[in-house]
């Protein structure tokens, strides 16, 4: 941000901490909507907030523009982690719940370290256009929907998630 977009050091602090905000400020009440709208709606709706805010980066040309994609990944985030979690939760048992936590975050773990180096080799071979890995990035996350629309399924009646081969 500094040197792409010439912005002062304060300015990145504050665009930065307005993610963060945003977060803990919708964290209870995005765990409502996931309790009253399901898992798999909300999770689809921060994956589809991550895509928007990841494209929505590569049409920035000031700093301050940089507030509305990290207000959304703000969303996002509190999104995808609690109803994650919940349905980690619902597609366990109590025996093996521990396991199925553990495999969820070294998902979020092994995706934030792919993350960036996916990034970095994008950006590298765009040759170094921010705008154009960018919108390369905002493809990956279809595959997560995908993902999750032909993995688990619902049972509307009890609310309970279950991964379809269980059915």
């Amino acid at each position: 941000m500094e040197e792409g977009l010439g912005a002062d050091p304060m300015v990145i602090a504050l665009i930065s901490a307005s993610n963060m905000i945003i977060q803990a400020c919708l964290m209870i009440p995005v765990g409502r909507l996931t309790d009253y709208f399901g898992r798999r709606i909300v999770l689809l709706l921060g994956i589809l907030c991550s895509e928007l805010a990841i494209l929505g980066f590569s049409f920035i040309f000031i700093p301050w523009m940089l507030i509305f994609p990290q207000m959304v990944m703000g969303f996002a985030w509190p999104a995808m982690a609690t109803s994650t979690y919940a349905m980690v939760t619902d597609i366990t048992t109590r025996r093996n719940r521990s396991q199925g936590m553990a495999w969820l975050n070294a998902g979020f773990a092994i995706g934030g370290s792919i993350g960036p180096l996916l990034a970095g080799l994008i950006l590298s071979q765009s040759g170094n256009n921010f705008n154009l890995a960018f919108q390369i990035l905002s493809i990956f996350p279809i595959a997560s929907i995908l993902l999750l629309l032909i993995a688990f399924s619902e049972n509307r009646t009890t609310h309970q998630y279950f991964r379809l081969r269980e059915r």
